[in-house]
C-alpha cells in the first residue's frame, strides 16, 4: 500500500506497535499487529555493545525483562536471551524491516544517550536500501541535522515537551522546549508532549508557517477528542483510534 507523503500528519500512530496486556512493545508482535490493522508505527532503536541495532525503549532492561543490563554495555547475544513479558524476544532493526517490508510507514526514534555519530550510520547502513516509508524522529539534534546532511528526503521530526524528569541543564531545556533550533534543522514535523498543547509551545510554531504538530503519546479517546483540534496527528497507545 503506498501512503501519501505527509502520512505522519494523518493517520494516528501506534506508538511502539500495537501492543497490549498480551502483547509486549516494541516486539515483532507488536509491530505485526499494528501493520494488520493498518497503522503507521513508531520504534524506538539504539545500540548494543557489539554494534547491533536493536528495538528497545529504555536504557536499562529492568522494565521489561527483570534482568538489570544497561543496553549499550551488552552484546546482542547476551541481550537476546532476555525475554520480554510475552517471552518474545527483543529485536533487531532489520528483523522489524523485514516483518513490515514496507506495508506502512514506520517512525524511527534513535535513543542518544551521548552522541558520537555511530548509531546514525549504523542506521543509514541498514535503511538506505529499505524501500518502505519511513521518518526519523528525535529529542537530540545533532541525530536530526545528521540525517538531514544524510538522508535529505527522509521526514524528520523534532520531539519537545516538558522535559520533566529529563537529565540535562536547564539551557539545554530551554533551548528544546522553545525550539529555538527549528530554523536550523528544518523539521518536518514537532513531536510535541500533549501536555504542551495548551501551552506556549504551540504558539511558537507560528513563527514557522505552522509546522504539523504530532502529539504523543495519547492513551485514550476521550484524550484524542481533547487534543484533536490542537495537532495535526497523534501517536496513541491502549485504545484504537478512529482514523
Amino acid at each position: 500500500m503506498i501512503f501519501e507523503e505527509d502520512w505522519y500528519c494523518h493517520i494516528p500512530i501506534a506508538h511502539r506497535g500495537l501492543y497490549n496486556d498480551e502483547i509486549a512493545e516494541n516486539s515483532l508482535k507488536a509491530f505485526e499487529n499494528a501493520a494488520n490493522h493498518n497503522f503507521p508505527m513508531e520504534l524506538d532503536v539504539m545500540l548494543t555493545s557489539d554494534g547491533e541495532v536493536v528495538v528497545f525503549h529504555d536504557i536499562n532492561s529492568v522494565r521489561l525483562t527483570g534482568a538489570s543490563f544497561q543496553i549499550d554495555e551488552i552484546t546482542f547475544e547476551q541481550l537476546s536471551k532476555l525475554k520480554l513479558p510475552d517471552g518474545q524476544s527483543i529485536p533487531k532493526l532489520v528483523d522489524v524491516l523485514d516483518l513490515i517490508r514496507g506495508r506502512v510507514p514506520l517512525i524511527i526514534e534513535p535513543k542518544v544517550k551521548n552522541y558520537n555519530g555511530k548509531l546514525e550510520k549504523k542506521l543509514f547502513d541498514i535503511l538506505k536500501d529499505y524501500s518502505g516509508q519511513f521518518a526519523i524522529q528525535a529529542f537530540h539534534p545533532q541525530t536530526l541535522f545528521w540525517f538531514k546532511r544524510k538522508m535529505p528526503d527522509i521526514p524528520r521530526g523534532l520531539l519537545s515537551g516538558t522535559f520533566d524528569g529529563f537529565a540535562m541543564p536547564l539551557w539545554q531545556k530551554t533551548i528544546l522546549r522553545n525550539l529555538f533550533l527549528i530554523p536550523l534543522l528544518k523539521p518536518h514535523y514537532v513531536g510535541l508532549e500533549y501536555k504542551c498543547l495548551k501551552e506556549i509551545t504551540p504558539k511558537l510554531l507560528h513563527r514557522f508557517d505552522s509546522i504539523p504538530i504530532v502529539a504523543w503519546t495519547i492513551n485514550s479517546i476521550e484524550q484524542y477528542q481533547s487534543i484533536s483540534k490542537d495537532c495535526s496527528n497523534i501517536i496513541f497507545e491502549d485504545f484504537i483510534p478512529t482514523k
